[in-house]
């Protein structure tokens, strides 16, 4: 069995340089793909749970806050008063 040391000696003699780093192109477009894809997958599932959470269920009512609650009881007792003095 060849070592390693021994195995990249051969394969420059027989080949030069340019054989120690044969099949480096096809692993980067490989990893740089494969990259690619993981990110847009990665992309689309944090858009999709972001809708998921962020728009409101149409057969619920939205809770209100204290202070639009306030707002609204404001507004009611503004209009029956003016009811009253109009009566």
């Amino acid at each position: 069995t060849a070592s390693i040391p021994q195995m990249l000696r051969e394969m420059y003699q027989q080949d030069g340089f340019a054989a120690w780093f044969q099949g480096l192109g096809p692993e980067l477009t490989r990893g740089v793909l494969s990259a690619a894809l993981m990110l847009m997958i990665k992309e689309q599932l944090a858009n999709w749970v972001r809708i998921m959470v962020l728009l409101p269920n149409p057969t619920r009512k939205a809770p209100h806050s204290a202070q639009a609650a306030r707002q609204q009881n404001n507004a009611r007792r503004r209009r029956q008063q003016q009811q009253q003095q109009r009566q």
